[in-house]
């Protein structure tokens, strides 16, 4: 986990990329901006750094999982990005991908929240020390970075 006085956070996790990344970008509906960066073959996230903070929230889940792994790494579908696939090769029409979000964010010594959905997280998933919410179709909801575990 990274923060300065301009990216307010950004996380990585230790990838082996298969070629130039595929990038979500995150606008926020009430404010705020975050990226997810993705390999493009196995589709494992490879970063999430939030650009431009998101309003703060006032409610955080606990850092409770119902699968724990210290070398997992979260998998997407790369279902939004249009593909071009011949006999021979496929590639990404696009590599970077626009899309509006509601996104949240807070924070204290313990740890630092952030919230890609209004939807509810009805399972997790530990990654180290980023526990990442899911809904019940499996989409990112939030993650928390548990700050005592870097």
């Amino acid at each position: 986990m990274e923060a300065d006085a301009y990216i307010p956070l950004k996380v990585s996790f230790d990838v082996t990329q298969g070629g130039q990344p595929l990038y979500l970008r995150l606008r926020g509906e009430l404010g705020g901006e975050a990226e997810l960066k993705i390999d493009p073959v196995s589709g494992a996230l490879v970063q999430v750094t939030v650009i431009d903070p998101p309003p703060e929230v006032d409610h955080a889940p606990a850092a409770t999982s119902t699968s724990e792994s210290e070398n997992c790494v979260p998998v997407l579908d790369r279902y939004l990005w249009p593909w071009k696939r011949t006999p021979d090769y496929e590639e990404p029409v696009r590599r970077v991908i626009h899309q509006a979000a509601y996104l949240g964010m807070s924070g204290n010594q313990q740890l630092s929240y952030v919230e890609f959905s209004t939807g509810r997280a009805v399972g997790s998933y530990r990654c180290g020390p980023v526990v990442l919410g899911v809904s019940v179709q499996e989409e990112l909801v939030n993650m928390v970075i548990l700050s005592g575990e870097r």
